[in-house]
C-alpha cells in the first residue's frame, strides 16, 4: 500500500487530506512541519510527501517525490517551489480530483 506523508502548519489541512486520501485507499501520516518527532523515519517510508509549506522542505534527506501545497501565490513561488524540486504544485483550497491525478 502506498504511503503519503501530508506535512501542513494547517491541522484542518492535514486532517481533511487524511480522511480524503485514506478514503481511496492510501496510508497516511501527518505532521505539522519537517521538525516533528518522527518525521524523517516517516519521511523515507513515504513514496510521496505533499508539503503545506514549500519553502520549508529539507534540500537534502528526501528522497521521495514531493507536491508543494500552498495557498494562490505569484509566479515567483511557484518557480521557486519547482526549483526546490517539486514534482507538482497545487493551490488551496485542495481539488481532490487534481490532487489524485
Amino acid at each position: 500500500m502506498t504511503q503519503i506523508y501530508v506535512i501542513d502548519p494547517q491541522k484542518s489541512v492535514r486532517n481533511t487530506l487524511k480522511e480524503l486520501l485514506e478514503h481511496e485507499g492510501y496510508t497516511v501520516r501527518v505532521a505539522e512541519s519537517f521538525e516533528d518527532e518522527g518525521v524523517g523515519k516517516g519521511l523515507a517510508d513515504s513514496s510521496l510527501v505533499i508539503c503545506g509549506a514549500p519553502e520549508s522542505v529539507p534540500r537534502e534527506g528526501l528522497d521521495s517525490p514531493w507536491i508543494a501545497l500552498s495557498s494562490p501565490c505569484s509566479t515567483s513561488e511557484v518557480i521557486a517551489a519547482f526549483r526546490a524540486g517539486a514534482a507538482d504544485f497545487i493551490t488551496k483550497p485542495v481539488e481532490i480530483g487534481s490532487l489524485l491525478r
